[in-house]
Formats: C-alpha cells, sequence, structure tokens
C-alpha cells in the first residue's frame, strides 16, 4: 500500500476522533471565557433540549443497528469484492463506533438530565458537559462517516 493510500486509510479512521477532541478543547480553552457560547450552552443544557437530543440519538442508535444486521446478512457481489479488498472489517468497525458513541451521547444526557438540579456539584456538572459535547460531535461525525460510505456501496449496486 502506498503512502498516500495509507494516508487516506487512517484519516477516515481517525477524523471524528480528532475534529471532536479539538472541538472540545477549543471550547474549553477559548470559548468557555465567551459569554456568549456559555449562554448557548447554557441553553444546550435545557432538560427538552436533552431530551430532543437523546430522542435523535436513539433513533440513530436504531437505525445503525438495523443497518448492521443488514450488511452482515448481506453476501452479494458488492459485499464479497469488499471482503476481497479487505475493507469489510472497516466498514463494520465504521457502523459499531457510530452506534456505540449514539450510545455515549444518550447515557452522558441522561446523566445531565439527572444531576441538573444538583447545585453544589458544578465541577461534575462541567465535566460531564464536556464529555456530552464530545461524545455528541463524535457521533455525528462517525455516523456521517458510516451513512456516506453506506451510500456509496448502495449507489454502486
Amino acid at each position: 500500500m502506498n503512502l498516500k493510500l495509507k494516508i487516506k486509510k487512517y484519516t477516515e479512521l481517525y477524523y471524528p476522533l480528532i475534529l471532536s477532541l479539538v472541538a472540545v478543547l477549543i471550547s474549553y480553552f477559548w470559548l468557555s471565557t465567551n459569554v456568549v457560547f456559555v449562554k448557548i450552552a447554557s441553553k444546550i443544557l435545557f432538560e427538552s433540549t436533552l431530551t430532543l437530543i437523546i430522542s435523535i440519538e436513539a433513533t440513530m442508535f436504531g437505525f445503525l443497528l438495523a443497518v448492521l444486521a443488514l450488511i452482515l446478512q448481506m453476501n452479494n457481489k458488492l459485499i464479497q469484492t469488499i471482503k476481497e479488498f479487505g475493507r469489510f472489517n472497516d466498514l463494520i468497525s465504521f457502523c459499531k463506533k457510530a452506534i456505540y458513541s449514539t450510545f455515549l451521547v444518550i447515557l452522558t444526557a441522561f446523566a445531565i438530565l439527572m444531576i441538573n438540579d444538583i447545585t453544589n456539584l458544578n465541577e461534575v456538572k462541567l465535566v460531564i458537559y464536556y464529555f456530552y459535547e464530545m461524545f455528541l460531535i463524535y457521533s455525528l461525525l462517525t455516523t456521517f462517516r458510516f451513512v456516506k460510505v453506506f451510500f456509496l456501496l448502495a449507489n454502486s449496486n
């Protein structure tokens, strides 16, 4: 495998994690002192917004599980070609990472809802919020990556 393909493969594998970590670091170091960002973050943490995000993520979780089951049951020429090129495990891994990340978003959103009324745990709330932010961005990016690859496969049939 030449260097250009290796770089492309590693970029494809790790860009969701890298971008989500960079976004959290930016929001921690730069935006947390910004009053507008703090107001936006507090709006995001409203109960209605969190329950909406939980609903959306739960729907994505179910969709991804269904698609994973479909891919694992498929045995057509396209899947055989993907297996021959050694990328079938990458495809399954993309889906699994998207599933795990949506589940982590749901868990952290529930954690925020649970401790939202406790006023003397501000440091814990802040840590959970940054984890929530990272998991949300990671979930969106991994789901986008998997759906993009899945639609490419669907269109090539």
